[in-house]
């Protein structure tokens, strides 16, 4: 009894050894190319490197930078003369919008986040303060010449006298100038404020710093510790029984 027990066990020993393998990978196989391996989501750019982790590609799909194109045609009495396109930027799966300086907060760059409010504020300040000088130089103008009207006193109905008038008192010639002065200083300042670009990188930079941002975020995210999922499953089969061992990275 002893004797085919030893036996029994001896048996069962040799089919687990010969059932037990690793199921990441098949034997012999080959490990697939890393386009293989690359997120498949056509609405995000493909992680730079290969590291097939679920919760990587999970976050990644969340954090990474893409962008929408637009495209549209100019048209001029039913004749095309012109195309405009343009490109939105947006954050992760969901596509929430980058608008403004909000790009460069997301990408992290501190200094392109400065360079932008200094751009915006001086924007602004050139509207503002450009806008008030030209409605003060047209206030003064409209001022100027309601004043210059002659007025002439009404003539009685039945007499032969004529009207009296008063000239206006002449308009000291420095205000004149400093009302047209005003007007064209104004309107020229509002204009140069109106034409400044806040963004201190054009539509390539940009997705420049999201390639780099997308490649370093998924580096940091692969460089993770990874859980190893080890599962046992026992078989049975018709000359005796095993024991499956999976194990996935």
């Amino acid at each position: 009894m002893n004797a085919s027990r030893a036996r029994g066990l001896f048996l069962v020993g040799i089919l687990l050894t010969g059932r037990v393998q690793a199921q990441g990978l098949p034997p012999g196989e080959a490990p697939p190319p890393e386009s293989d391996l690359l997120p498949t989501d056509s609405a995000l750019p493909p992680p730079p490197v290969d590291v097939p982790s679920a919760d990587a590609q999970e976050q990644y799909d969340e954090q990474a930078i893409g962008f929408d194109d637009f495209g549209g045609v100019v048209t001029e009495d039913g004749r095309v003369t012109g195309t405009v396109q343009w490109s939105s930027p947006y954050q992760g799966k969901y596509k929430k919008r980058l608008v403004g300086v909000d790009s460069y907060r997301a990408v992290g760059r501190s200094d392109l986040v400065k360079q932008y409010e200094d751009r915006a504020a001086l924007k602004t300040g050139l509207i503002v303060g450009g806008g008030l000088v030209l409605l003060a130089g047209l206030i003064t103008a409209t001022l100027l010449a309601s004043s210059q009207t002659t007025t002439c006193t009404p003539i009685t109905p039945g007499s032969f006298s004529l009207p009296t008038c008063t000239a206006p008192t002449p308009v000291d010639p420095a205000i004149g100038w400093l009302a047209v002065g005003g007007i064209v200083a104004g309107g020229g300042v509002l204009i140069a404020g109106a034409g400044i670009d806040p963004d201190p990188v054009g539509t390539v930079g940009k997705r420049q710093l999201a390639e780099a941002y997308n490649r370093e975020l998924w580096q940091r995210l692969s460089a993770q510790p990874r859980a190893v999922d080890v599962r046992v499953a026992p078989g049975l089969e018709k000359d005796g029984a095993g024991v499956t061992l999976s194990v996935r990275f």
